[in-house]
């Protein structure tokens, strides 16, 4: 039996999938963007939200890799994977971050007043 030729709408709605999951990777970038910059900015990110994003995006990944067995599926849905490892990393270490010490004000409070 012949492989029947895949229609060229089929062939584009195709590469079509594949931008798109690349092209979510970089929505993601603003968000680890953000998160990279400091603790306060990564202050009011959902890890939760952002853990959950990447168990289904690794599912899809799983799923593309060991099911389906596509190239192109595979390239989308680790863009996917990719994006929310990125902002997750972003937010622990921007919480994590060592913060500068802040001097004691009570020392210059006293000095101040002339008990120093």
């Amino acid at each position: 039996m012949d492989a029947q030729p895949i229609a060229l709408w089929a062939q584009l709605l195709g590469l079509l999938y594949v931008a798109t999951g690349v092209f979510r990777f970089f929505c993601h970038l603003p968000q680890a963007r953000r998160c990279y910059g400091s603790a306060d900015r990564a202050a009011g990110v959902s890890l939760s939200t952002w853990f959950g994003l990447l168990a289904c995006a690794s599912v899809a990944f799983l799923y593309a890799v060991l099911v389906v067995r596509d190239i192109p599926l595979m390239i989308s849905t680790g863009a996917n994977v990719l994006g929310p490892v990125l902002v997750i990393l972003g937010v622990l270490r921007a919480r994590h971050a060592e913060k500068p010490a802040v001097a004691d004000p009570e020392p210059i409070a006293a000095t101040a007043a002339g008990h120093g």
